[in-house]
């Protein structure tokens, strides 16, 4: 991950997650969003594509700065955050 920007940090976090799904999810993750979003370094937008990926479950997209700012640009939404973009 050193390539990554703030590598020592998502080292740290994937350590955390580790050791948290091994403990409290039998070493899968969690079903839902607002369980996922409660791991380190997990966001909604990662919580979203994992749901979709790990248990083939659309909940929700995956929206970030950069599809909120887009998507309004093109006025497909009208929303001052990316949750209200979702």
């Amino acid at each position: 991950i050193y390539p990554a920007g703030f590598y020592r940090r998502k080292a740290q976090y994937l350590k955390q997650t580790a050791e948290i799904l091994s403990q409290r999810y039998d070493g899968d993750i969690p079903a839902n969003v607002t369980e996922m979003c409660k791991l380190p370094g997990v966001g909604p937008k990662m919580a979203y594509l994992c749901m979709q990926t790990a248990w083939g479950r659309s909940v929700g997209i995956g929206v970030d700065v950069h599809v909120h700012r887009i998507s309004n640009r093109l006025g497909w939404v009208n929303s001052t955050n990316p949750e209200q973009t979702r």
